[in-house]
């Protein structure tokens, strides 16, 4: 189930940007949080709250996203594993992606310790052992 929400979050954010909004609205999700806290930790959002819905009275996500002058700062989001196809890669495979064709962006894993970035997941390899994981989504910076 948790991909479902992670493509509404990739499709509303890829709108967003491609339509230069100010901000967009996710619905309130542990697996949405934890991507949007990773992008703000990375800076690659400039802002999150969590604010109830008047409409449906559900919790839900404001997104701000960062630009520099009028160009997004995160190009797009694709989403990688879907739910008819889960993508699992190892640590080397991550690595080699992640260094390959110059890829400017880094992808979001779901491995046992957590959700984490490629690019924290190939710096801090020694310190984790090998790890593997399910890869959620490609950013692009």
């Amino acid at each position: 189930m948790t991909n479902y929400h992670l493509a509404d979050f990739a499709v509303r954010f890829n709108n967003c940007i491609t339509k230069r909004f100010n901000y967009f609205y996710v619905p309130y999700t542990n697996i949405s949080m934890k991507v949007i806290a990773l992008l703000q930790l990375r800076g690659c959002i400039r802002s999150f709250y969590i604010e109830p819905c008047q409409e449906t009275g559900k919790v839900r996500v404001k997104v701000t996203p960062l630009y520099h002058e009028t160009k997004p700062f995160i190009k797009s989001i694709e989403l990688i594993s879907k739910p008819g196809l889960r993508v699992y890669w190892s640590l080397p495979e991550l690595s080699v992606r992640f260094f390959r064709n110059n890829f400017q962006g880094f992808y979001v894993v779901s491995t046992s310790k957590g959700v984490r970035l490629s690019d924290e997941l190939v710096r801090t390899s020694w310190l984790y052992g090998s790890t593997s994981g399910e890869v959620l989504l490609k950013i692009n910076l």
